[in-house]
């Protein structure tokens, strides 16, 4: 193609341009996500008397050897 030139400098800039956009707006306007935990149904099996039958939950414990 004869006469078309393609202007890598100018997409460059035109790039760096947009990105600098968009971290202006994410700074002006953050996202922000809701975020809900539910309760489980029955509390009384995150008692401390449950865990303590279970033994103790430790990485070190469940090492196999």
């Amino acid at each position: 193609m004869a006469g078309f030139e393609i202007n890598k400098r100018a997409i460059e800039n035109m790039q760096r341009e947009i990105a600098k956009e968009f971290e202006r707006a994410a700074r002006k306007h953050p996202i922000r996500v809701p975020v809900q935990v539910d309760t489980p149904r029955n509390p009384a099996c995150f008692t401390r008397e449950r865990r303590h039958r279970e033994g103790p939950t430790s990485l070190a414990s469940t090492r196999v050897a």
